[in-house]
């Protein structure tokens, strides 16, 4: 569970387009639920899938700036611009950040894509609309229910928001244990 997949000397098969190399799914899990919003893109379209976060609307450097301020473990954001191919603002070049996980088995992926939308959220509240019930839907789903969206509406900070769901965590990995291949 310690290894990286390319410390197992095995050969990457992509299980999707979007997941070329065996770093690909860490990064899914950072922005897969953020894409699923559809309000902007997460490279989808691009050379690297799921390492970016853009839309016309943000400025990347000060979105990097304040993601930086939380001190996330093994991960770090530049500020970035992208055309992506397909998908959306295809043939665009698109302002946002790129995320560089320098660190795979100490970065939180949920924890790094919470921060994300939490800080989107406080820079361009009208632009992240946690209400719409299509959104609201769509998050309760990826992230086991309505509290972690709540929380983001109500402005808790990132810290409070990983405390409070660390008892449905160690629910969940208690329940996991029987289903494990390998300790």
């Amino acid at each position: 569970r310690a290894f990286d997949y390319r410390e197992t000397m095995l050969h990457w098969v992509p299980p999707s387009d979007h997941l070329p190399e065996p770093d690909s799914p860490s990064y899914y899990a950072i922005t897969g639920f953020l894409g699923e919003m559809g309000i902007f893109s997460t490279g989808v379209g691009y050379t690297r899938p799921f390492h970016y976060i853009l839309a016309p609307w943000i400025d990347g450097e000060l979105l990097a700036a304040k993601l930086s301020k939380y001190n996330l473990p093994g991960v770090r954001f530049i500020p970035s611009l992208v055309k992506p191919y397909y998908g959306l603002y295809q043939q665009k070049t698109i302002p946002g950040i790129e995320i560089i996980i320098r660190d795979n088995i100490n970065f939180d992926p949920v924890l790094t894509g919470i921060a994300i939308i939490r800080t989107l959220r406080e820079l361009y509240p009208i632009k992240i609309p946690l209400e719409h019930p299509a959104i609201s839907e769509g998050l309760d789903t990826l992230l086991g229910g309505p509290s972690v969206r709540n929380a983001l509406i109500a402005g808790t900070p990132l810290m409070r928001i990983l405390t409070d769901w660390q008892p449905h965590l160690e629910e969940y990995r208690k329940k996991r244990r029987s289903f494990m291949i390998y300790p």
